[in-house]
């Protein structure tokens, strides 16, 4: 669960308001993908990481369901602190980072052993920038789609809680964005290297961004179209004058983003 570690109150608020979706519809999403012939396999699954078969590199709906059962309970048991970029770590193209304990990825049980055997943390940093996206995607057609605080939080859970990775595409150019995303799955969803080290080859399950909009693609057009008018009407009149002066600031001056 999330742990305010001196960020403004209705930030906090904001990002709390993102982790209860995401454990709704993680929760709805596994049940849905447990039937057979689930309408979520061939529609979302299919969208964001290719079913296998056919593609080796895809994904089962098994698989899928797993995965999004481990996020939800790793989240409702391990304490991830919630802090702050400083000003010299601050970059208007960065969104946030997600760390686990610096001594590793693990699973479950592993993460939690970690923390009782340690005092290690899980680590989320918010960078200002953030501020400057939408809440939620709202778009009928995901090829609309842009980056919004909702995605992005869900991509950084994933780096901390699911081992997950950004990737470069096959020219060497780290992905960003929904299209590119959905090209790459589009096109046969072959196995990408993992932006920083290049150490490792990320299939479709793999990546953080596909995670991401998977899970925002769960929620109906409605859906979305309710939490994004409640959060900008929340951002309108709780955030503090500070935190309002420096979204308007980031908005008007936007750098291509960075996860």
């Amino acid at each position: 669960m999330l742990v305010n570690d001196g960020i403004d109150a209705n930030y906090f608020s904001e990002l709390s308001l993102y982790q209860e979706l995401l454990l709704v519809l993680s929760e709805r999403a596994s049940a849905e993908l447990s039937r057979p012939n689930s309408a979520l396999e061939t529609t979302q699954v299919a969208r964001w990481f290719g079913l296998n078969p056919p593609l080796a590199t895809g994904a089962s709906r098994g698989e899928v369901a797993k995965t999004l059962r481990q996020l939800k309970s790793t989240l409702n048991t391990v304490g991830i602190n919630v802090k702050y970029a400083t000003l010299k770590e601050r970059d208007r193209g960065t969104l946030g980072s997600a760390l686990p304990p610096q001594w590793g990825n693990y699973t479950i049980s592993g993460a939690e052993k970690l923390l009782v055997d340690t005092g290690g943390k899980f680590v989320f940093t918010a960078n200002s920038a953030l501020l400057a996206l939408p809440p939620i995607n709202t778009d009928a057609n995901t090829a609309n789609w842009g980056q919004s605080c909702f995605a992005n939080f869900i991509h950084e859970m994933t780096h901390a809680f699911l081992n997950t990775d950004d990737v470069e595409d096959n020219t060497g150019q780290s992905m960003y964005g929904p299209a590119a995303h959905l090209a790459w799955v589009a096109n046969g969803g072959a196995k990408l290297n993992d932006r920083y080290t290049h150490a490792r080859q990320c299939s479709t399950l793999e990546v953080a961004s596909n995670w991401g909009f998977f899970v925002e693609d769960l929620m109906t057009t409605s859906e979305r179209e309710a939490v994004s008018a409640k959060v900008l009407a929340s951002r309108k009149t709780g955030w503090s004058a500070k935190l309002r002066e420096e979204a308007n600031r980031l908005l008007g001056v936007r750098a291509p983003v960075r996860i």
